[in-house]
């Protein structure tokens, strides 16, 4: 007889030691509860009085975050009334062992359905993924198509130039003598020096449209100089080029220069 009461004693100090980290671990939840909707009552009180200092005419708006605001605060009031309820109910119900099996079987399904919802989250955000690169795909073959256009425009640009410089001789002959490469015999050295000028800016891409080409001896990958009034200004790399104009792209140091229509572009070469 000793031995049953011993065994329905530790029994029952068991099931109150289950009862009681049970119910120590629904408060923590609680709890954490409580400090993540303090946060987000934080976070909106924030976004009132940037809203009070910042769009003071946006009345509607105002008044929408305030009625946001005490939702939010009759939120926390109930989560504090829940929360002192539950502790209440925790020293009610210590002789109650049934309930720990169903409730620990109902946060197995909890658990189990935060698993599920993970891998959701997990196909979503690898579909976003995939989406922002044919998005970049996308921009890149934009990028292309932009300057294929510019080269193009350029080309037509020149094309009327060089008419207008048949037409006027003189003209022409101080055409004729821009884009030209000039040669400088420097000892044992010979110099080539081609030198041109911006025709077309694309800020958007850092790409540059210039009116020299394979013609005046430009080669892919070459690098030229950016002038304004004799200043260096930027540096470009030749990234498509035609017989009498090319697109080039601003090196990385120079993303921030402000290349304009007219400055000049020039490049020394030793033959």
């Amino acid at each position: 007889m000793k031995n049953i009461i011993v065994i329905l004693v530790t029994v029952l100090c068991l099931a109150f030691l289950g009862i009681t980290v049970y119910f120590s671990i629904q408060k923590k939840k609680l709890q954490e509860k409580w400090s993540a909707t303090q946060e987000e009552v934080k976070k909106i009180t924030g976004e009132k009085t940037s809203v009070e200092k910042n769009l003071a005419g946006k009345i509607q708006e105002k008044v929408r975050i305030i009625g946001l605001y005490e939702e939010k605060t009759k939120e926390v009031n109930k989560l504090q009334s829940d929360l002192n309820m539950e502790e209440r109910t925790r020293q009610k119900v210590e002789s109650k062992l049934s309930d720990v099996e169903s409730r620990l079987a109902i946060t197995d399904n909890q658990l189990e359905q935060a698993k599920k919802e993970n891998i959701t989250l997990n196909k979503q955000v690898s579909k976003v993924s995939a989406d922002a690169e044919k998005a970049k795909a996308e921009l890149n073959k934009e990028r292309i198509a932009k300057e294929e256009a510019m080269l193009q425009l350029a080309e037509i640009k020149i094309a009327k130039e060089n008419f207008e410089k048949r037409i006027r001789q003189v003209v022409g002959e101080i055409g004729q003598m821009r884009g030209t490469p000039s040669v400088t015999d420097e000892g044992d050295i010979i110099v080539k020096t081609i030198e041109g000028q911006v025709l077309a800016v694309s800020r958007e891409y850092n790409v540059v449209v210039l009116d020299i080409g394979m013609v005046q001896g430009l080669r892919l990958g070459e690098v030229l100089t950016v002038l304004r009034n004799n200043q260096i200004i930027a540096k470009v790399q030749i990234e498509k080029i035609r017989e009498n104009s090319s697109a080039a792209a601003l090196l990385s140091e120079f993303k921030k220069a402000t290349v304009r229509v007219g400055d000049k572009v020039k490049v020394s070469k030793v033959l």
